[in-house]
């Protein structure tokens, strides 16, 4: 006989693991299906920056909205995760600095006061001010933008915490196991099956497979998903004498200062397929780019490099909501590189909709039309029976 759940999950990442645990909160059943390990894939090797400021970014930008929205959520939520599991997600309110032209100081100066008027912490810093505020700056940097709110974590101690939190209230994540089809009755899967000829019956289906999504929704579902991969490479040096205490963003890279006196430095990005891949090129970027940055890094070792692999989209922004032609599957897919950040509102959205049938108004804006698919379907407005 068939096993029978509510929402299967496909995908173990820090997605899929979110959408589990507000699922649970909500007393809905779920499992999650992950064809390798729990969260060893994207989630692991992010480098945990929950910095959703880009310069001279509209305000009114609804990606924007949902960043913000998610960054938000992250404080209280890093307090019941460790509060529940009894792990850290090490965070952390280091606060930003994004290096700026001297020619860009008027255009600042408005969109800096745009945002204070909004409440947030954010300042233009100038020559001496700057050296003050972050002194192992190069000094050839003579304008940046500090962004107070910008915290970050540990992305692997975060994963690990989330999918901890999840198992805690019942969800179950099952690894290595893939998914080699799904039953369906008209427009709904009424159950997944496996390469070991297991079959579970589920309510709903969530596709939260990461770079895979695309793969993944075409073969099981039939579905045109844009997400491709995108390799990322980053690296972990030790912080020079003169310590960076801010996240820094310059040169095209960022350099993260981490507990234990480590600094990150991230990211490539390279579209060369499915497999994380590390280069010469890519470590002799990254590391050229930190020294011009922090001169105190000149001479400095690498002490450890990874790739991951970024759930890209042609547009950069994730795809929320129901899977156009289905009414009981929900995407959650395509973060590219604000999966750590945006996991905690994809989570209570997806939570959202599969509950409810509908999503968040700040999450509206991200279903899978906007790339010319054919009008999504509709769940129901009601909660799962498994007789449905």
């Amino acid at each position: 006989m068939a096993q029978a759940i509510d929402v299967v999950i496909l995908g173990g990442g820090v997605v899929g693991c979110s959408v589990a645990y507000q699922l649970r909160r909500r007393g809905v059943t779920v499992m999650v299906l992950e064809p390798g390990a729990i969260g060893a894939q994207a989630s692991s090797a992010a480098t945990g920056l929950l910095s959703p400021y880009k310069l001279l970014g509209k305000p009114d930008d609804p990606y924007l909205a949902l960043q913000r929205a998610s960054l938000a959520l992250f404080p209280g939520l890093a307090v019941e995760l460790e509060e529940l599991t009894g792990l850290s997600v090490d965070y952390h309110q280091t606060g930003c600095i994004r290096l700026a032209r001297i020619g860009q100081a008027g255009r600042l100066e408005a969109w800096a006061a745009t945002w204070r008027s909004h409440g947030v912490e954010m300042a233009v810093l100038q020559g001496e001010e700057l050296a003050c505020v972050e002194p192992a700056l190069s000094r050839a940097y003579q304008m940046g933008v500090s962004i107070a709110c910008e915290p970050q974590v540990l992305a692997p101690a975060y994963m690990a915490t989330v999918a901890r939190a999840a198992v805690l209230c019942g969800a179950r994540l099952v690894a290595d196991c893939q998914v080699v089809a799904v039953d369906r009755d008209g427009s709904r899967v009424v159950a997944v099956r496996t390469a070991e000829g297991g079959v579970i019956a589920c309510g709903s289906l969530v596709l939260a497979a990461g770079a895979w999504s695309g793969l993944v929704g075409h073969e099981l579902l039939g579905l045109r998903l844009p997400v491709t991969p995108a390799n990322g490479q980053s690296l972990q040096v030790r912080q020079p004498g003169r310590a960076l205490s801010h996240i820094l963003f310059g040169e095209g890279i960022y350099l993260a200062p981490k507990t234990g006196g480590r600094l990150y430095v991230g990211a490539t990005h390279e579209e060369i397929g499915f497999t994380p891949t590390v280069t010469a090129e890519g470590t002799a970027r990254l590391l050229n780019a930190a020294r011009l940055l922090v001169p105190g890094l000149d001479g400095c070792v690498v002490e450890r490099s990874w790739a991951g692999l970024r759930p890209a989209t042609p547009d950069r922004r994730p795809v929320l909501g129901t899977a156009p032609g289905w009414e009981n599957v929900a995407l959650a897919c395509g973060h590219n590189s604000f999966g750590v950040l945006l996991s905690a509102i994809t989570g209570t959205a997806i939570a959202d909709l599969v509950t409810s049938g509908s999503l968040p108004d700040v999450a509206r804006p991200f279903g899978l039309a906007r790339f010319g698919s054919s009008s999504s379907a509709c769940y129901t407005n009601r909660r799962h029976d498994l007789s449905a």
